[in-house]
């Protein structure tokens, strides 16, 4: 009895010992816990400021670099220790907002639609989509990005010409899902009537996603030179008020732009047409002589999205960053392999011939495109105006990573067969040809790229802006234009009436949501 005694209470000691060991653990755990929930969020927040991303936002936000210059001596052309503003323009409307454009309520089918469409068509889903196109894409098997087949409706128009371009429009009169107001005619921005006032100036952006400017932004740039443009009238010549078009649309090239203009913009009279475009038809492969004569892989990179997680914590990114083997950390330029060019003896390239027919990066194509856009305005007397194109890019660059991961990636695998040199190289001969098709018919060229300032803060990946760097674009642009224009009020050019007055746009008669689907146009081939 007295064995039994004793060895029960060893039991309990056991027990007791067992329990003590299990609390301390339990314990430790638990200190363990209330460590990781105070250190984690607190290395969230420090990862967070060195990275450069908003402290308190629950998606990660970067947080709006200061503008080179803005700060001291803000505004217009880049010169030695800051910008100096332009004849007749104050520094301080640089920081000034444009009044948002009145627009209806969202329209909550095209919002569900939008929803309901696959991630990577975004806003495709509710694009008005040129008919002609449609057929060509259904019937003819022509190779299509667009998932046609995953879209519950096609909302579509009948193009006047039986051309397939542009392959689409904005739905009009509308305000999209993410805000952005679209007025009767298609376009980004407030309403115009389709004659132009009495004493009034209007103005055309053409160009891709970098003239519309991103759908969820406050503005384009074409709506900060409209707002700039207001206050400069109401001093230089209070009798005159100017009004802008802004044409753009994501994903189009020179084609779909010649199209925009001959079939949309015309009969709208602009009196002057700005084209922006550089970068859908750019692939920097011509005359290259690579080892082997075969295509690079592109490097390895790390910073590149591997769960939806890392859109909510820079720790995470920076942890799966450091695990990745293609680690670039320092933001320098990873190896690649190297590649000469080898020009046609009749290409000189700080002197190219605009009309020469071998072009590389599909710059014949797109100064033909020029060409015919130039010669269409001539009928309604209105001008042309090229510009250079803005890429963020040059040799030995250094980036901040992860703040511009998105323009790491871009250079590195989107264009990462080719050296930062290389597309420098490229894109400055670009530029050279767009300058030179300028002077050889003697047109006005705004030259943008020359004055952007060499700051990827400005920028989202290689060619797109930032909010603030939109801002800087459409400055650097208003400022040419108030010579140009100043010159023309001043001579008696402008303003002038309409050659033609019209009583309604004569492409724009159809409904706006007449619509289909992928399967009765796969049937309407047979």
């Amino acid at each position: 009895m007295g064995a039994q005694t004793s060895m029960g209470a060893h039991a309990i000691d056991l027990w007791d010992e067992s329990m003590s060991a299990n609390k301390e653990i339990l314990v430790r755990l638990m200190l363990l816990a209330a460590s990781a929930a105070l250190c984690v969020p607190l290395g969230e927040a420090v990862v967070r400021v060195i990275d450069g991303y908003e402290l308190l936002s629950l998606r990660l936000i970067v947080v709006p670099q200061p503008i080179f210059g803005v700060e001291d001596d803000a505004v217009g052309t880049p010169a030695e220790g800051g910008w100096v503003a332009t004849s007749g323009v104050e520094r301080e409307w640089f920081v000034r907002d444009p009044p948002r454009p009145a627009g209806k309520d969202r329209n909550e089918r095209l919002l569900e639609l939008y929803r309901a469409a696959p991630p990577e068509v975004g806003y495709g889903s509710i694009y008005q989509w040129n008919l002609e196109f449609l057929r060509d894409r259904a019937c003819r098997g022509a190779v299509s990005s667009e998932a046609f087949d995953q879209f519950e409706r096609i909302f579509y128009y009948t193009p006047l010409d039986g051309s397939i371009l542009p392959r689409y429009r904005f739905i009009r009169n509308v305000t999209d899902p993410s805000g952005m107001v679209i007025n009767r005619f298609g376009y980004r921005g407030p309403q115009i009537a389709v004659n132009k006032p009495p004493e009034t100036i209007r103005i055309a952006f053409v160009g891709a996603s970098t003239t519309v400017s991103s759908h969820g932004y406050p503005y384009s740039y074409p709506e900060h030179i409209a707002h700039w443009l207001a206050m400069w009238g109401r001093r230089a010549f209070p009798n005159i008020r100017f009004e802008v078009i802004n044409a753009g649309r994501s994903g189009i090239s020179s084609p779909d732009i010649r199209a925009v203009v001959r079939s949309e913009l015309l009969p709208l009279e602009p009196d002057m047409l700005v084209y922006y475009e550089g970068s859908n038809s750019f692939w920097p492969v011509d005359y290259l002589d690579w080892p082997d004569g075969r295509l690079p892989e592109r490097p390895a990179v790390s910073f590149v999205l591997k769960s939806p997680l890392e859109n909510y914590s820079s720790l995470l990114r920076r942890l799966l960053a450091l695990l990745d083997a293609g680690y670039h950390g320092d933001g320098a330029e990873p190896e690649k392999v190297a590649h000469t060019v080898t020009w046609p003896a009749e290409i000189d390239e700080f002197d190219p011939d605009p009309d020469y027919p071998g072009l590389p990066t599909g710059l014949t194509g797109i100064i033909g495109d020029m060409e015919g856009i130039r010669t269409d305005l001539m009928q309604i007397g209105a001008e042309f105006v090229p510009s250079s194109f803005v890429w963020m890019v040059w040799d030995d660059m250094r980036l901040a990573l992860p703040r511009h991961a998105r323009l790491f990636q871009a250079l590195n695998q989107s264009y990462g067969i080719f050296t930062y040199a290389h597309l420098r190289r490229m894109v400055d001969f670009q530029n050279r040809v767009f300058r030179n098709y300028a002077a050889s018919r003697g047109l006005e060229f705004i030259d943008i790229a020359a004055l952007f300032p060499r700051d990827p803060n400005l920028v989202r990946d290689a060619i797109h802006n930032t909010p603030e760097g939109i801002r800087v674009r459409g400055w650097i642009v208003f400022q040419q234009l108030v010579p140009m224009l100043r010159h023309r009020i001043e001579q008696g050019a402008l303003p002038k009436l309409d050659r033609e007055r019209i009583t309604a746009h004569p492409a724009l008669a159809e409904p706006r949501f007449q619509s289909t689907t992928w399967a009765k146009l796969l049937r309407s081939c047979d």
